[in-house]
């Protein structure tokens, strides 16, 4: 038998990754989500983060100097939805990154069959993924949503 298999990697065209910026501020969630996105080639990056009167200046740099230029001050609950779903002004996108509080959580949970939502627990250390910012045509891996499972990370 002469099969041959094999797999055809892209990158997804868009992600909305959600930022941190409530009581706790952490610039390396937005490294940590940025950098594996450009690496896999994605077109659209897209970055929500809570309102705040003081943006803080870190982020603000960070956002520059990666090139984000589709940034909204919006967050929690709201942010995910308008993420997955799109607003007037923010255009929905393929998959969603990022960690989150309680109602980020709960929102994504209620979105997942919509939409695949992707919540990490980072840690401090540099991490390295893996298959994180890419979709497979062909995928043995896909969950009953029909979308392929971004398991292969290492931390």
């Amino acid at each position: 038998m002469n099969a041959k298999l094999q797999s055809i990697w892209k990158p997804i065209d868009s992600v909305g990754l959600y930022i941190p910026g409530g009581n706790a501020v952490y610039p390396s969630s937005l490294l940590m989500s940025v950098i594996p996105a450009q690496i896999a080639g994605v077109e659209r990056i897209v970055c929500v983060t809570p309102p705040t009167n003081n943006f803080n200046p870190y982020l603000a740099f960070l956002l520059d100097e990666l090139g984000i230029i589709e940034v909204y001050q919006v967050g929690g609950a709201q942010a995910v939805a308008a993420l997955a779903f799109g607003t007037d002004i923010i255009k929905p996108v393929n998959k969603i990154f990022g960690p989150g509080n309680a109602y980020v959580a709960s929102a994504s949970s209620c979105l997942a069959l919509q939409i695949e939502i992707v919540f990490i627990k980072y840690s401090s250390n540099p991490c390295i993924f893996q298959r994180f910012f890419c979709i497979s045509k062909k995928s043995s891996t896909e969950t009953s949503s029909g979308f392929s499972s971004p398991t292969s990370f290492i931390i």
